[in-house]
């Protein structure tokens, strides 16, 4: 994960908070979703392959996914693929 910067704490309006099953804590933004994890923060947006910026809920699933509800309707992305990205891997 990035350190925090001025830009990726530009969230706008915050829509939802989730817990996930590792203790990271997702935040579902105007502007994309955030992933915080200890000191670090990092943005996930269209640029990243989510269908939209506005994500207005986020929730786990019992399979490590996280479903998202944006403009274009529901969504799920799995947990391990927005991890491979952070850590600059490609999602399997």
């Amino acid at each position: 994960m990035t350190r925090v910067s001025k830009e990726t704490t530009r969230a706008g309006h915050i829509h939802s908070l989730h817990f996930d099953a590792t203790g990271t804590l997702w935040i579902a933004t105007e502007h994309g979703l955030l992933a915080k994890k200890g000191d670090q923060l990092r943005r996930f947006t269209r640029e990243d392959g989510l269908p939209d910026d506005l994500i207005s809920q986020v929730l786990e699933d019992n399979h490590g996914r996280l479903w998202l509800c944006s403009r274009r309707g529901f969504f799920s992305v799995a947990i391990g693929d927005l991890n491979a990205l952070t850590d600059g891997r490609l999602p399997a």
